[in-house]
């Protein structure tokens, strides 16, 4: 026989218990509801996904049936930049004759290495606009050039390889993609990147995962973020790209697939419509856009281009107004360079080490004097932490609210792993069991930063008075060794596969660029050697899981080019292009 149990409201045992069943419903409520949120937000974005994947492998066929990879269009991308330029100058070459040459060399890299997410279908028009004008537009009138896809193109997406960012076109052009029209460029593809940016890495899930052009049989990474553009260039699908640079982005693409880049000091290139997606109000650490191509010359014709013409100001008045400086560049004087070719908390490899050697014998055969320079001491600044946690103010609730619904690639959910973890655990985990393995947790903590350190606004305003201080003795260092440039490594080692990149251990290795992103100091790449394997046995990888990861994967990477990272003072870009230039 069953009794019917009446709650006794006079009772506080049964008041609880009562309390504590309709606490737990609305709890299993918000929950079902949240998952359910969750779950119709990520069917949306997998249809948005399937849609763009579709429409892009049709426009893909139907550019690859059009335009064919004929011999003459070969024999128009291997032109040198400056006779190219004088041909189209001269009308030798139509723009549109140019414009389809590089169009059909990049459909092929595309197919080959994923560089492109779509393309731009106003092109071809501007490229016949461009022919049907009595006298060239500008001095880069009819030359092709990619644009990474943070930038804004009118008509186009921004996806930072979001699905939550698909089919939201642009209503207007980024800043600087309107100057190079201006000058008579003609963008004509957007470029592919890792998700979120957040990332050395190649993949997103939306276009996919970039390879590089070297060894492309290894799938070695391009490096990130500016991946698309670093891949397209080495391809010799574009004459020059728009990259951006917040860490290192646009440098270690550069650097891992053996072309050239040049990061500006903030204010020497218009940033309106450019990483706006990126780490908006983020305060103490600034992206900016930056310039790569097949070498130093292209870079330097653009540039100059560019700072001649003061079109900036016209699209974008935040834009610092120093013309271009002739003198600076050309000037034939003997320089004091600095130099160092590792650092101690993630040493380079053999041949990059050797390669900064090579180059600093190559500028003492041109005159110039070269002294060790050693950066601040790593224990007193910690500066890698310091950039961390500038990047990280927000505890990443930016990056979680990006990455909502948002099917994860290999970095996200590598990165998402690891910020969960709170700071006092790793801090535990790391003293408790750093006897073993685990103490990777604290190793890769300093590499991220979870923005503990500036979490308000106190903390906030201490992080930027302590980068001011770097900056300053960064100063003191320079001027007391009386030096005008710096040479040393980018990145501690070649390009390594691409599931190795993609591994959040790897990106300490970021300190040879992210350092000149802290204090804002241009800094430019150019290939000048090749990784033999030399050396690799005698690697101290003691302890260190991120150096035992980069020492076992480099015996992929025999052939991989390295770069110089040539480094200048603030807003002398001109003396960095210069040097970038002698050691080409």
């Amino acid at each position: 026989m069953l009794h019917k149990i009446t709650p006794n409201f006079e009772n506080p045992i049964h008041l609880v218990g009562l309390s504590g069943v309709v606490v737990a419903t609305g709890v299993i409520s918000v929950y079902g509801f949240q998952k359910f949120k969750l779950f119709k937000e990520r069917r949306r974005l997998a249809c948005l996904t399937k849609r763009k994947q579709t429409e892009r492998q049709e426009v893909l066929a139907k550019l690859k049936a059009e335009y064919e990879f004929t011999p003459k269009r070969q024999l128009i991308i291997e032109i040198p930049v400056n006779e190219l330029i004088e041909k189209l100058q001269k009308r030798v070459l139509s723009a549109t004759e140019v414009f389809e040459a590089f169009l059909a060399k990049s459909i092929l890299a595309t197919e080959a290495f994923n560089s492109i997410t779509e393309y731009i279908p106003q092109a071809l028009e501007w490229a016949k606009m461009l022919d049907a004008l009595p006298n060239p537009k500008g001095p880069l009138h009819g030359l092709p050039f990619c644009v990474k896809d943070d930038y804004d193109v009118k008509g186009m997406d921004t996806t930072l390889g979001l699905a939550k960012y698909l089919y939201q076109p642009a209503e207007d052009s980024a800043a600087l993609v309107k100057v190079l029209r201006d000058l008579g460029g003609v963008p004509f593809c957007k470029t592919n990147l890792p998700q979120t940016l957040f990332s050395i890495g190649s993949e997103n899930p939306v276009f996919g995962t970039v390879v590089n052009p070297h060894f492309p049989e290894r799938r070695m990474g391009p490096g990130g973020s500016s991946s698309g553009t670093g891949s397209l260039i080495a391809a010799g699908g574009t004459v020059f790209g728009l990259g951006s640079d917040t860490g290192g982005s646009g440098r270690i693409p550069a650097h891992m697939c053996g072309i050239s880049s040049l990061k500006p000091t903030i204010g020497r290139f218009c940033k309106r419509g450019a990483g706006s997606k990126v780490l908006p109000g983020c305060v103490g650490l600034y992206g900016t856009p930056s310039l790569m191509a097949p070498s130093p010359q292209h870079l330097s014709t653009v540039f100059k281009s560019i700072m001649e013409s003061n079109l900036q100001r016209k699209y974008d008045g935040t834009v610092v107004p120093i013309p271009w400086n002739t003198k600076m560049y050309t000037s034939n004087n003997s320089l004091r360079i600095g130099y160092y070719t590792s650092l101690p908390m993630f040493p380079a490899f053999d041949s990059t080490q050797k390669t900064v050697l090579h180059a600093k014998a190559a500028l003492e055969a041109n005159g110039h004097t070269l002294v060790p320079f050693e950066l601040p001491s790593v224990e007193e600044t910690q500066w890698l932490k310091l950039f961390g946690d500038l990047r990280a103010a927000d505890h990443w609730a930016f990056f979680e609210k990006i990455c909502y619904g948002e099917v994860a690639s290999q970095a996200t959910r590598h990165f998402s792993k690891h910020i969960k973890y709170s700071h006092w655990m790793r801090k535990f985990i790391s003293t408790v069991f750093g006897w073993i393995p685990l103490s990777k947790f604290q190793e890769i903590s300093e590499s991220f930063g979870v923005g503990f350190d500036a979490d308000t606004g106190v903390k906030l305003w201490k992080c930027v008075e302590k980068r001011d201080a770097l900056v300053d003795k960064v100063l003191s260092a320079i001027d007391t060794l009386k030096l005008d440039v710096i040479i040393c490594p980018a990145y501690p080692f070649p390009s390594l596969k691409i599931e190795d990149l993609h591994k959040p251990e790897m990106f300490g290795a970021t300190c040879y660029t992210c350092f000149w992103n802290l204090v804002d100091f241009p800094a430019g790449i150019v290939r000048f050697g090749t990784e033999t394997g030399e050396g690799v046995d005698k690697y101290d990888d003691k302890r260190k899981i991120f150096l035992q990861i980069a020492k076992k994967g480099i015996s992929h990477s025999i052939g991989m080019p390295i770069g110089v990272q040539v480094v200048g003072k603030k807003f002398e870009e001109e003396i960095v292009l210069r040097i970038l230039n002698e050691l080409d």
